[in-house]
């Protein structure tokens, strides 16, 4: 090999052009019109656009790869872990036009990509198995008579693709049919095919793995074990190395399954087997990902290899040489996806405007984005991985809780937060490092979110329920003009000065929601009075605009939603003993509430009125005792 095209962007793209500096290859990058200023562009060694717009025109299209690779001379292709590096068919097509496939061959890649053959392989080498369909399902129907026979809950997931995409839990027959389209849908536009099949779903579990490297000479090296219970929507958002807690037994069975794996199904190249962990000590299989792993920078970290470097020198044939290698220290890798916690993980397009990366010992940035970046969810919204070691557990995460602390990024919604949070969370990083922590696959969606504080749940559950409500009663749009015909762009959610219009009928359906969340029937921190003393954002119940002066106010809800902990934004970041501030802004009506640790207080009318003319002076704004002034004043912050 002399030039290496790299069918991939983002951070895995940089790192691939960087193995080739190391080892004396070139490299050619691939752009879609988009990335034109993108970052890994900028790193290799040659750049060849792309005509299309969207992935599928673009970065998945086999046919537009191929001539970039012919125009750029390259005689090898790296997929990176993306859709194409489990595809046979791109695969074929590489070793079809005489470039060098930079994976395992074709007809492995059949194999174990394919979740039933795989766990067909692993029942060969003598893998536990949870009880599963052996072919896909047709319908609903056949799940539900699968259900009859091994019982509730299940896991319903795609037949093929990695990475927990096309997946859903049913934990009742009455959940079933929903959970099943739910699959379908996802795998669908995962890859393509509508292909599903149910097994067992193992509750509180812990997902473990191991990180191997497979020779054409037949030897297989299991380079590390893997911890990746920290998930959301079934995708792994941190990942440790090596995996701790573990019993030995556990370990060693755990290595060797994953080489029995391996050499049953001929695999050649970097491959990752992962397992289900329960409680009990038990393990169960759950599939074989024949490709390099978005979390392989941690087994890096420990052990000194460069699994990209490895997988070059097994794409030329060489023999690995060596066994299993000791781990040394410990190392936690935190995926940086633009995305806003605090909405669901609601993808955060935009630009990137401040960049400011963390530096010391053990810190590692795996980056594919910088200031001025574009993120698009079409291409993913994984900007960067931020790898942290020491010399142990307590060690790697004292240092992680800095260089998270440290890490700041403007411009869209981040994942750093909560991982903020989550390095300081006992359950996931007890105080006594003798102490094993307390999570599995489901603990940071269903029990660290709510626990931290932040009224997240809350909040996310209020936005949906007022969309809900407002549906149904809402007869204009925020883009309707003021009364002399001017028309203003609407303040989006969470934005200043996003209100009811003063213009329009009180619409009933704010009522309905505000009725819904006192009645207890989403959770409701901030009202209940649960401490908040982490809360973020503002939670305002605000008196409706009277159309009749002399009539009496109604009810409405507004929602807003302030700064995460350490973003940028209108506030500083919250800290636990900072007080937030709801204002229940409601014209003539207006009462400010205070949440402070252990609740929420009503702060005295007076005092509200000389905060808000502090708060004025300080903005310098004009005083404004006019709904309608204060509303232009508002449309003005959000232009």
């Amino acid at each position: 090999m002399r030039k290496v095209l790299i069918a991939s962007r983002g951070e895995i793209a940089v790192r691939i052009a960087r193995a080739c500096r190391d080892t004396g290859l070139v490299s050619v990058a691939v752009y879609a019109p988009a990335d034109r200023e993108a970052r890994h562009v900028q790193v290799a060694d040659q750049a060849v656009p792309l005509a299309g717009v969207t992935p599928a025109q673009t970065y998945l299209d086999i046919p537009v790869l191929l001539r970039a690779a012919a125009d750029a001379g390259a005689d090898a292709l790296h997929p990176g872990y993306g859709p194409l590096a489990e595809s046979a068919e791109c695969a074929q097509a590489v070793l079809d036009a005489g470039l060098t496939w930079i994976g395992p061959p074709p007809a492995v890649i059949r194999r174990l990509a394919d979740k039933l053959s795989a766990r067909q392989a692993a029942r060969q080498a003598g893998a536990p198995l949870l009880a599963a369909m052996t072919t896909p399902a047709s319908d609903v129907a056949e799940v539900a008579a699968f259900a009859r026979e091994h019982g509730f809950p299940l896991m319903i997931k795609a037949s093929s693709g990695g990475g927990g995409s096309g997946v859903a839990v049913a934990r009742t027959a009455a959940g079933l049919p929903s959970a099943y389209a739910r699959a379908v849908r996802a795998a669908v536009a995962a890859g393509g095919r509508a292909e599903c099949f149910a097994e067992r779903y193992l509750d509180r579990a812990r997902l473990v793995e191991t990180q191997c490297l497979a020779d054409t000479h037949g030897h297989v090296v299991v380079i590390s074990t893997r911890d990746g219970s920290l998930q959301r929507r079934h995708q792994k958002i941190v990942e440790e190395a090596p995996a701790p807690f573990l019993p030995g037994h556990v370990e060693a069975r755990l290595r060797d399954t994953s080489r029995k794996i391996l050499r049953a199904a001929g695999c050649v190249g970097v491959a990752t087997c992962e397992f289900l962990l329960a409680p009990d000590g038990a393990l169960a299989f759950l599939e074989t990902n024949a490709r390099l792993s978005v979390a392989h920078p941690v087994s890096e970290e420990v052990t000194g290899l460069d699994l990209i470097r490895e997988s070059f020198r097994i794409a030329e044939g060489e023999p690995l040489g060596y066994g299993d290698p000791p781990a040394r220290g410990h190392a936690l890798q935190f995926r940086i996806y633009a995305e806003d916690p605090a909405r669901g993980f609601e993808p955060s397009p935009g630009i990137v405007r401040d960049w400011r990366p963390p530096s010391g010992p053990g810190v590692r940035l795996d980056s594919g984005a910088g200031p001025g970046s574009v993120v698009s969810p079409a291409f993913g919204t994984l900007l960067a991985k931020l790898i942290v070691t020491g010399s142990s557990r307590a060690e790697a995460l004292q240092r992680a809780r800095l260089a998270l602390r440290d890490f700041e990024i403007t411009g869209v919604a981040t994942s750093l937060p909560l991982y903020r949070r989550l390095v300081a969370d006992e359950a996931f990083a007890p105080s006594d490092p003798a102490r094993p922590f307390c999570v599995d696959t489901a603990w940071a969606e269903s029990s660290a979110l709510p626990s931290l504080g932040w009224g997240l749940t809350w909040l996310s559950s209020a936005y949906r329920l007022v969309d809900d409500e407002q549906g149904a009663g809402r007869h204009d749009d925020h883009h309707a003009g003021d009364r002399a015909g001017h028309r203003h762009p609407a303040p989006q959610r969470g934005e200043r000065g996003h209100q009811p219009d003063a213009d329009r009928e009180p619409d009933a359906g704010l009522d309905r929601a505000r009725q819904r969340l006192l009645a207890g029937r989403c959770p409701d921190r901030v009202v209940r009075g649960d401490p908040v003393d982490r809360a973020v954002g503002e939670v305002v119940y605000a008196q409706r605009p009277r159309q009749d002066p002399h009539a009496p106010p109604r009810p409405g809800l507004q929602l807003r939603l302030g700064s995460l902990p350490g973003q940028q934004g209108d506030r500083d970041p919250v800290r636990a003993e900072d007080e937030q501030e709801a204002i229940l802004d409601g014209g003539a009506d207006a009462v400010r509430y205070r949440v402070v640790q252990g609740g929420a207080e009503q702060v005295p009318a007076a005092v509200a009125d000389a905060e808000e003319q502090r708060e004025r002076r300080e903005h310098q704004q004009p005083p404004s005792h006019d709904r309608a002034d204060r509303d232009t004043r508002d449309q003005a912050v959000n232009a």
